[in-house]
């Protein structure tokens, strides 16, 4: 296979690299096909341009299912982050579910009004669904997939209906959960489970979710996962706005600072020198 994408970040680089070789052997198994078909299209067609990814992803869907590309496209954003060409990345084909009206956002008051009646009333299990589903942006498809391993390793590669998505969990929720399973003996595979000893399925979260939001009072519309999911992206919008004020400030403070010592004299110092 040629080392050709982008010039000057070789394909076979990439495939060597820290981050691709974290991933599961599946994951990479459908990381390396997808980037094989990239590659083998700008073969054709060239380094790729936004205009010619938008293309490729045409002639994408002319060959998969919306799943399949989505595979795709989310092994050439992974590839790209690497190169550092966030201005190529593109976002995933949505299926008909996904462009109903969004579920309203529990508020952050309301998920601390959770958390503290889940205390109360010693409900750790839906304490902590809560919790995990308003901190990590989880899919509740994959619930059963957040085992002991990838808890004690903080991280992990989950499979959402065939495409391969990354699973961070932070450090305060991780300590939550590695207390939660050693006073339940959860040693390996998936951290919920029911009283039959089976993965909690999404019917039993719900339920659970609901309960609480009757007894804390808030609206029991809200007791669902993706309400928590996204209490989660408005949160992370928020920061992002911050980051961007933030960088900006500092970028204004490093030019001033460079311009108070060589800046050109302004036309009030009479101490500076005149030239012609």
């Amino acid at each position: 296979m040629d080392d050709e994408i982008l010039k000057g970040h070789p394909l076979s680089e990439f495939l060597q690299s820290e981050k691709f070789c974290s991933w599961n052997p599946e994951t990479r198994r459908y990381y390396t096909n997808s980037l094989q078909d990239l590659l083998a299209y700008t073969q054709q067609h060239g380094e790729p341009t936004v205009q010619m990814l938008n293309d490729w992803v045409e002639h994408l869907q002319q060959r998969y299912g919306r799943k399949a590309v989505n595979v795709h496209i989310t092994a050439a954003n992974q590839y790209f982050r690497w190169c550092g060409r966030l201005d190529l990345l593109r976002g995933h084909l949505k299926s008909e579910i996904e462009t109903d009206p969004p579920t309203p956002a529990v508020t952050r008051v309301e998920y601390l009004k959770l958390l503290r009646a889940a205390r109360a009333q010693g409900k750790r299990r839906t304490y902590l669904l809560v919790k995990l589903f308003a901190t990590t942006n989880l899919p509740v498809q994959c619930l059963s997939q957040v085992t002991a391993e990838v808890v004690k390793q903080g991280h992990g590669t989950l499979n959402y209906h065939g495409v391969p998505i990354d699973f961070r969990c932070p450090a305060p929720l991780q300590s939550e959960l590695l207390d939660y399973m050693a006073q339940n003996g959860v040693y390996g595979g998936p951290v919920f489970m029911t009283r039959n000893d089976r993965p909690m399925g999404r019917i039993a979260v719900f339920n659970c979710m609901r309960e609480l939001c009757r007894i804390a009072g808030v609206p029991e519309e809200k007791g669902n996962p993706r309400s928590f999911r996204n209490l989660y992206k408005a949160t992370q919008q928020q920061l992002d706005e911050r980051i961007a004020i933030l960088k900006d400030q500092m970028y204004d403070q490093m030019i001033e600072m460079e311009q108070a010592a060589i800046g050109w004299p302004s036309a009030g110092n009479t101490d500076s020198s005149r030239t012609a």
